[in-house]
């Protein structure tokens, strides 16, 4: 998988930051060690081959992961950890500071 920033404008403020996100089975790791931190005015692009882990990060992303994967590290937006939040939270911030188009 790779990553694409683009900064388009000077703002300082963050508005996802991920450190060191890890998902795993129970005997098998689907992502390792993911950093990434978009500010206003950044564009990102998601771009790998099949089974990269483009998917799974945006999932996660999103809060959307299947309960069954162990996941460590931190998603932060607006301030809140996604990976430990409920899920009225969750579902607040999914309708109001993130979203997910398809391709």
């Amino acid at each position: 998988m790779y990553l694409t920033q683009e900064n388009n404008l000077s703002e300082d403020a963050t508005l996802l930051k991920i450190e060191n996100l890890s998902i795993s089975t129970q005997d098998q790791i689907l992502l390792e060690g993911l950093n990434l931190h978009l500010q206003a005015g950044d564009t990102l692009a998601i771009v790998g081959e099949s089974g990269s882990g483009k998917t799974i990060s945006c999932l996660a992303m999103m809060g959307l992961l299947p309960e069954k994967l162990k996941t460590s590290g931190r998603i932060i937006i607006d301030s809140k950890n996604i990976l430990e939040i409920d899920e009225k939270t969750r579902t607040y911030l999914r309708g109001h500071h993130i979203a997910m188009i398809f391709q």
